[in-house]
């Protein structure tokens, strides 16, 4: 972000600073391309941000079964296609480099990443964008509708029927779109508490002090997970604890408070899934990385051959420093998720 140019960030501005103008490139795009071409299912990856869900991403975007948004389609998501036919770089590539995160992920302009938050942000943002939080919400039919078509739109650009995506806010609205979407899976990667948060709290530091174009960037993408744009999830609260439970970001640079954001996300998370929804399915970022058979399995239940691929080894972190009864309820919905596992 910070190596963009001027021109660059000029567009980044156009395409993603104005709501009117992004639904009208989303318009264009849906009336420019009126094929009937229909994606046949679709495989969402989600997680709080740090569990692996870029990892199980991109391992499954190897593939070459699914489309996805990528840094090609960058900064007009909302119209792939049109963008793809203008923008000139259709089927090249750059050197790849490490991205921002400073995490060893290298990226270029082909690798997918999360984007499709622009098409939410559009559509019903007033319901779970809040200036200090980010909330459950309810998907309404012709949201659902939209949805369907943009995915479409997606899928004609890379000539693929299935698609795929990673959006860690995903999880406020997983209950709206599992129930909706029974063609689509939904993955929960989830990781070893005391490691995600710790990765929480070093990322939180690497962006609390963002340029403003950076922070801009952010915003427009709905990155909210940590940094100088961090805004908690908040679940099964009324809105007027909203705002006393974003208060509590100014604890955000202790271990305690990321290990709570753990602990609100995937406590919020295992109901749904203790209460039954067959293509909500959690994910141990531990066994993928440490299991090969682990990994094997998952690919044939998406209806892949086995996707070879260099999964680094989860290294699990000692005690850590925080509140022990927090800690006990960390552990203890990271023992109930490793045991609904499918494999």
């Amino acid at each position: 972000m910070t190596d963009y140019s001027t021109l660059e960030r000029f567009l980044h501005k156009i395409a993603l600073g104005s709501p009117s103008l992004s639904e009208m490139f989303f318009d264009l795009e849906k009336l420019l391309n009126r094929t009937g071409f229909q994606r046949t299912d679709s495989v969402y990856v989600t997680g709080l941000a740090r569990a692996g869900t870029t990892t199980v991403m991109r391992a499954l975007f190897e593939s070459a079964q699914f489309a996805s948004l990528t840094y090609n389609d960058m900064p007009f998501v909302l119209a792939p296609n049109l963008w793809s036919k203008v923008s000139g770089f259709k089927g090249k590539t750059r050197h790849s480099k490490e991205r921002a995160h400073k995490d060893g992920i290298q990226v270029n302009y082909d690798s997918p990443e999360s984007f499709e938050e622009v098409f939410w942000r559009l559509h019903c943002g007033d319901d779970y964008i809040f200036p200090a939080s980010l909330t459950v919400h309810d998907v309404d039919q012709q949201t659902l509708n939209e949805l369907n078509i943009y995915h479409n739109l997606i899928c004609l650009k890379n000539i693929k029927h299935r698609y795929l995506a990673k959006n860690n806010n995903t999880i406020l609205r997983i209950k709206s779109l599992a129930q909706s979407y029974k063609d689509c899976k939904f993955l929960v990667v989830f990781r070893q508490p005391f490691n995600q948060s710790k990765s929480l709290l070093q990322q939180h530091m690497q962006f609390t002090n963002n340029d403003k174009f950076t922070h801009q960037y952010m915003n427009w993408l709905v990155h909210h997970e940590f940094g100088s744009t961090h805004r908690p999830f908040v679940f099964n609260s009324p809105l007027s604890q909203v705002d006393q439970i974003a208060r509590l970001s100014s604890d955000s640079r202790t271990i305690e408070y990321w290990l709570q954001r753990w602990v609100d996300a995937y406590g919020y998370l295992l109901t749904i899934l203790e209460n039954g929804m067959p293509n909500v399915m959690p994910i141990s970022y531990e066994k993928i990385c440490n299991q090969p058979g682990y990994w094997s399995q998952l690919c044939d239940h998406l209806n892949l051959n086995a996707i070879p691929y260099d999964f680094n080894r989860a290294q699990v972190l000692g005690d850590i420093d925080c509140d022990h009864a927090l800690k006990l309820k960390a552990l203890s919905i990271y023992n109930k998720l490793n045991l609904l596992c499918c494999y």
